[in-house]
């Protein structure tokens, strides 16, 4: 009966990611909750917005984010303006795609290094992991390297750990919810090498990055999306990273988060900036963006045969 329930559910029920902004000190998060209020940016009909990632440069805040269309069952990374009123609210101005490719992408992990700014984000249907670099922020990146190849690489997060380069990612077609896997290297264009204990972590809604790791007194923290029966329904698990080396990994939960409220279906990423944090929220759509969602899903699934 308990699978019956999941299939019936998947059928009937589809995701609506909205994203949410709250004024946040990155130590607070260990505590377990988020402080409201949260401003909801919420999308258009027959989409859903998630997976944000904050930056600024040239003193202009953007948020950069997956944006979802039911209508052709693919998502697109893209970036907007984060325009603050004189009210304190916050809006999206000049919203563009940015790396147009032909697959699905999310998790526009953004990050700058050396005067240049790039984008490392998800495209697990290439079966690789793709670095881009901003030839004219932000509307223009071109492929810069191919970091890891043969791979479907899943939410990839990077990070600076004693003075090597880390990625954790999940891997694509069936381990993306349970099994963590780490490479290493001296350089960010590589050679990229992988950890000796791949998969470095093994557990069912306990190791899939939600987002950057970040630094409180020098202690590394990782977001990892929580799940029962759909990613991030869990809320947020907030890991510790007590020993992190080339042969060595552990770390240790220290706060579980839950879902918001009124988006109560899930809660599945956080990206800390300056006394802010983008998070997104879910709950159900409604019937009609459903019935869009699954034609899309069917266009896109002929589209392949």
């Amino acid at each position: 009966m308990g699978y019956l329930h999941y299939i019936i559910d998947r059928i009937l029920h589809h995701d609506k990611w909205v994203i949410g902004l709250i004024k946040l000190d990155p130590a607070q998060l260990e505590q377990g909750v988020l402080p409201p209020p949260v401003q909801w940016i919420v999308p258009r009909f027959g989409q859903f917005i998630a997976d944000p990632f904050l930056f600024t440069h040239n003193d202009t805040d953007y948020l950069l984010y997956e944006l979802f269309t039911y209508a052709t069952g693919y998502g697109k990374n893209a970036i907007a303006e984060l325009v603050k009123d004189e009210s304190g609210q916050y809006r999206l101005d000049n919203e563009q795609f940015i790396i147009d490719e032909p697959f699905h992408q999310s998790y526009p992990f953004v990050f700058s290094f050396k005067n240049d700014i790039y984008c490392l984000p998800e495209q697990a249907e290439s079966n690789s992991l793709r670095l881009y670099r901003a030839t004219d922020f932000p509307s223009t990146w071109v492929l810069d390297a191919i970091l890891i190849d043969n791979f479907p690489v899943v939410d990839p997060t990077l990070f600076r750990h004693n003075d090597r380069w880390w990625l954790f990612a999940t891997r694509g077609n069936g381990q993306q919810d349970s099994h963590l896997y780490a490479w290493y290297s001296e350089n960010l264009h590589g050679p990229w090498q992988p950890h000796a204990k791949n998969p470095i972590k093994i557990g069912l809604g306990k190791v899939r990055p939600a987002g950057p790791v970040y630094t409180v007194e020098d202690e590394l923290y990782r977001p990892v999306q929580g799940l029962l029966r759909r990613y991030g329904d869990a809320g947020l698990l907030l890991e510790k990273i007590l020993e992190l080396s080339p042969s060595t990994f552990c770390e240790e939960t220290v706060a579980n988060i839950k879902p918001f409220s009124e988006y109560p279906q899930g809660l599945h990423h956080i990206c800390m900036g300056k006394n802010l944090a983008a998070v997104d929220g879910n709950r159900f759509a409604g019937p009609l963006e459903v019935v869009i969602k699954r034609l899309g899903i069917l266009r896109k699934k002929m589209h392949r045969w």
